[in-house]
């Protein structure tokens, strides 16, 4: 017995992750254009205290997101205002220099 799927599980593991990045993606996509939207600084968003480190937390949700094909590099960055380079970087201090305009 291993850990790999059977490929009749295939489509239930694909519909749970792109369940669970879909439906996170507007609550993140907030709360990531809020942070750049207030020059990087710590904020509180309803109950989600977003300082560098939760950021990068969320650059990876939705680089990961990008990557497993849940939404498209133009979805994200319509709705976060920050650029697909950014995302793949990980990088916060690069968000300093985004334009949100």
């Amino acid at each position: 017995q291993s850990w790999d799927l059977h490929p009749n599980q295939l489509p239930s593991r694909y519909a749970a992750v792109y369940h669970f990045y879909l439906g996170s993606f507007a609550e993140n996509a907030a709360r990531l254009r809020g942070f750049v939207e207030r020059s990087t600084r710590a904020t509180l968003t309803g109950n989600a205290f977003d300082d560098a480190a939760s950021v990068r937390g969320l650059l990876n949700f939705f680089s990961r997101g990008i990557s497993c094909g849940a939404f498209s590099e133009a979805e994200a960055e319509a709705a976060t205002g920050v650029s697909a380079a950014v995302i793949r970087s990980l990088d916060v201090s690069a968000l300093g220099r985004v334009n949100t305009d």
